[in-house]
């Protein structure tokens, strides 16, 4: 891997709808903090209510990683 590939920044846009929000946050996202620590994975922006600005929007939340 080049130094310009260790550089380049990466974006995730995340959006989730979430069912049951204690299986969720006990057995899901309880793993992802060490998991993106590991990688370098850091949390930009999150809302549970964005605003749609042009479109449909189905989802509870969303993230950008």
């Amino acid at each position: 891997m080049t130094q310009e590939e260790e550089n380049t920044a990466v974006y995730a846009i995340v959006q989730l709808s979430i069912h049951d929000v204690d299986r969720y946050f006990n057995d899901y996202s309880a793993h992802l903090g060490p998991i993106s620590a590991r990688h370098g994975i850091k949390r930009i922006a999150d809302s549970q209510h964005p605003d749609v600005v042009e479109g449909n929007y189905q989802k509870e939340n969303t993230l950008i990683l």
